[in-house]
């Protein structure tokens, strides 16, 4: 996803429903929404949490603070 002030509804939709299909294959708890997934990408006002680069029309995408794959929560 490219980072930008406005993001359509569809568009985090689709990438919330992958989140949450990868959670599900793995059995991960929890289950993210819509409305989380767009409140916590605006929370970043466009700066990358783990090395504060700058993301601002540039593709990103959102990391669990501990991996699926490491049985992390959804």
């Amino acid at each position: 996803m490219i980072y930008q002030d406005y993001f359509d509804p569809l568009v985090l939709r689709r990438y919330v429903l992958r989140i949450n299909s990868r959670a599900k294959q793995i059995r991960a708890v929890g289950r993210l929404t819509v409305y989380e997934v767009r409140e916590r990408i605006f929370e970043s006002r466009g700066r990358c949490e783990w090395c504060g680069a700058d993301l601002v029309r540039k593709e990103f995408e959102l990391d669990h603070v501990f991996s699926l794959g490491q049985q992390g929560h959804n």
